[in-house]
């Protein structure tokens, strides 16, 4: 066997696509079960949180090469990871140094003398692999491409131990190595984070979106499959032919035959929805197996949110789908490890008009529903569907407003900023939030209506919006939380304290956070990981609420950050004012995108704050802030943390609140800027 100086000394051969009797149908079963069934290790997910901000903060570079090869930037990312610890002095063929050509198998790569810049050496490694310009990167493609890139002694000479290049880190792994090349010692066990959990890991954040069952991509059918009348893929001609079926009748579960042009039902909601798109436009999405011929097509609304969030398809806030007619709305289904159904799925097309045509429910057969209310997760433009009105989602921002990007300036207790302060529009402008807090679930929505508003995509990338993190905090045990939390200077971030400390789902006090940057969906500004994670002692010793507040310093700042002021305000200057709220809530696209309220302050204790702001379950941490004027400044005046029922219990006030940034708060906070 010929040997390959790889990070981990693993073995390496060249192989065709059909590899020294391992073809790739052969193994397809056994890399789907093996993805599918991967769980990272707990003791491990704080390492390989720090691999995933290294590789998210060089994405760039990644993408560079992924644009002249056609290669994915996570896979890129990976192979460089496992070769040479995301090192950019060194070949991406097997980590030797980039000052002339590889020395160790493959030698002589790449032609010339050097040096070489690294986007040079990566673009010929895979040139090598014949990777590429290939086009299936399904998830047992491309273990397959990892396993023969490293070698594939493991699966032929030692096929109870699989491949740590793909598998370390994860419970399918733990011991067995090939020491040296063609030198197998089932003592050793590997020490580097293996390239498909990496994936794992960075398909749990969100970071890429990665399809376990079809393709990644929506399917054109090939022209012996396509629809009749296909190509017209204009909304209009979608929702004209989703209201040729009003009335018809609905079944949960139904198989609808997808080559039957003049099908009446009855339908299941994924079903109408697929079968529309593919009679419309010959594409193919939202099914099982999007590749499976006409005949044996079945669609699913797991399916549908799978290939909205795995596919190129334009991903939007579901509260966006109210002025885009023609886009798809999706609510995914959801069970428990046992089979327990916790949330039905349900797909809806949109008719740009605050309202949907879909499969209803028995009741109702075929109608028309409304987007309110109704728990949508996400919505998404469609494949095949042209579109050529493209309006943002809505939001009047606050004139103005203007975000902190230089030195913190701090107002004594009862000290205005230099202006009064002036309320912004209820849908303005807005920054950091904590996300996702598995063991809140009270969080209110007040006077009926839900005053939350996406934030557009295009604000993102801005100040103040790039201050917002969503956070994934890990701890000793197998579970993780979610949440926000906002900088207070380049490298330190504020949060709830209960985000970062619980003893049920962390084992205590979290020992690693991810921190990913103005994220809306898969983009993000950056990642980093937290280097230092400190609780308030008097939340971390007895979770006493009025201090539940905590702090994490990057292992790295934040290059042209922007972030908050601070104010701490007397009762006078805080009462009946107007505060903002932004963040991810559970109830809103999957927690994928950013949710705005703003409404006013009703009622003040010494450490908390309760106003009329409408949160839901995981938005604790978030910046509850002022918005001055004159100058232009945003102020946090606290730390969103409480839903109604410890608000009720600790004021009789009918509100959410937040720990107040007082003296004895702000003096805490200012020792970790």
């Amino acid at each position: 066997m010929v040997g390959r100086g790889s990070a981990d000394g693993s073995p390496w051969e060249r192989a065709p696509e059909i590899a020294r009797g391992v073809p790739f149908d052969q193994v397809v079963a056994d890399y789907t079960r093996l993805w599918e069934q991967c769980r990272i290790r707990d003791d491990k997910l704080a390492e390989i949180d720090g691999i995933v901000g290294k590789v998210a903060k060089n994405r760039p570079r990644y993408e560079a090469v992924a644009a002249t090869t056609a290669v994915p930037w996570w896979f890129l990312a990976a192979l460089h990871m496992r070769e040479s610890n995301v090192s950019f002095s060194r070949h991406l063929h097997n980590g030797d140094p980039l000052t002339g050509p590889t020395v160790r198998v493959p030698s002589g790569r790449p032609p010339g003398t050097g040096p070489f810049t690294w986007e040079e050496s990566a673009a010929d490694a895979l040139a090598c692999e014949k990777f590429t310009g290939a086009t299936d990167w399904r998830i047992a493609r491309t273990s397959y491409r990892f396993e023969r890139f490293n070698g594939l002694g493991y699966r032929l000479y030692h096929p109870a131990v699989p491949s740590p290049y793909l598998w370390s880190f994860s419970q399918h792994y733990t011991q067995g190595k090939y020491a040296a090349d063609g030198h197998f010692d089932a003592d050793l066990a590997d020490k580097q984070c293996g390239t498909m959990v990496l994936l794992k890991r960075l398909q749990q954040l969100h970071i890429v979106r990665l399809d376990d069952v079809a393709p990644i991509v929506a399917t054109q059918m090939p022209e012996a499959y396509a629809a009749p009348g296909a190509g017209n893929g204009t909304p209009d001609a979608l929702i004209e032919a989703a209201l040729g079926h009003l009335g018809e009748a609905y079944k949960l579960g139904a198989v609808v035959p997808f080559t039957a042009a003049a099908f009446t039902g009855p339908w299941d909601c994924a079903e109408f929805a697929s079968w529309l798109l593919y009679r419309t436009t010959g594409v193919v999405f939202g099914c099982v197996d999007n590749h499976a011929p006409p005949e044996k097509l079945n669609a699913y609304s797991g399916a549908w949110y799978r290939d909205a969030m795995a596919s190129s398809a334009d991903v939007l806030p579901a509260e966006a789908a109210k002025t885009i007619a023609g886009v798809a709305l999706v609510r995914r289904p959801l069970t428990r490890s046992d089979g327990t159904v916790i949330r039905v799925g349900h797909v809806a097309l949109a008719d740009g008009k605050g309202g949907t045509i879909e499969a209803m429910d028995t009741k109702h057969g075929v109608a028309r529903g409304r987007i309110d209310g109704r728990g949508f997760d996400l919505a998404v433009r469609l494949p095949g569907i042209v579109y050529t009105d493209r309006p943002p989602v809505a939001i009047a921002v606050a004139t103005g407003v203007a975000p902190r990007t230089g030195t913190i300036e701090v107002f004594a207790a009862g000290t205005p900023p230099p202006a009064a302060a002036s309320a912004p529009p209820s849908t303005g402008e807005a920054t950091a939030v904590a996300v996702a807090d598995d063991s809140l679930s009270l969080e209110a929505i007040f006077g009926g209506e839900d005053g939350r508003k996406p934030v557009p995509r295009q604000l993102m990338a801005q100040a103040p919006w790039r201050a917002i993190c969503h956070l994934v905090c890990t701890g000793t045990r197998s579970l993780s939380l979610q949440g926000t939390g906002w900088l207070a200077s380049p490298r330190t971030i504020v949060t709830a304290g209960h985000v970062l400390f619980d003893q049920e789902s962390l084992g205590g006090r979290a020992t690693g956070v991810t921190l990913i940057v103005a994220r809306w969906g898969s983009d993000h500004v950056a990642v980093r990981t937290s280097q230092r994670i400190a609780v308030h002692p008097r939340y971390e010793s007895a979770q006493e609420p009025d201090y539940d507040i905590g702090c994490i310093q990057l292992d790295a700042p934040i290059d042209g950050a922007a972030y908050f002021g601070m104010w701490s305000a007397d009762d006078a200057a805080l009462t009946g004012q107007p505060v903002n709220i932004a963040g991810y809530p559970k109830d809103k696209d999957a927690s994928q995108f950013l949710y705005h309220h703003s409404d006013t302050i009703i009622g003040l204790r010494p450490q908390r704050i309760v106003y009329a702001v409408d949160t839901y379950e995981g938005q604790s941490g978030a910046p509850v802030w002022m918005v001055f004027n004159n100058p232009a400044r945003t102020r946090v005046v606290a730390v969103h943390t409480s839903a109604r029922a410890l608000t009720l219990a600790a004021s009789a006030i009918d509100g959410n609140s937040g720990t107040r940034i007082n003296a004895e708060i702000f003096r805490w906070i200012s020792t970790f800027l």
